[in-house]
């Protein structure tokens, strides 16, 4: 393929690449808006506890069911969450637009 056909371009203050998008792949209209979820601090909620059942493997078990029980109720309210975020997102978000 030619430069002109990958749209590579060489410069010089650079090279910028930009890769060829086939006819199948599904590009968003212009102005489209892209859906970026929250913020959340369940991660590292779920991290802590993950740590804190690994803590407890040496320092007793008491750190192992604070670090369980932070990790389940974590995961959990973190699912549901994505769960309800993701039901209330338009019907025709992620679909490929036809042609």
């Amino acid at each position: 393929m030619s430069d002109a056909q990958t749209g590579s371009r060489s410069g010089a203050t650079g090279t910028t690449t930009s890769s060829v998008i086939s006819d199948d792949q599904f590009v968003p209209a212009a102005g489209e808006e892209i859906h970026l979820p929250p913020g959340t601090p369940l991660p590292l909620i779920l991290a802590i506890g993950i740590t804190l059942v690994l803590v407890g493997l040496t320092e007793g078990l008491w750190w192992i069911g604070i670090g369980a029980v932070l990790f389940v109720v974590s995961l959990v309210i973190w699912i549901r969450d994505t769960r309800n975020e993701i039901a209330h997102l338009p019907d025709e978000h992620g679909t490929p637009a036809h042609h």
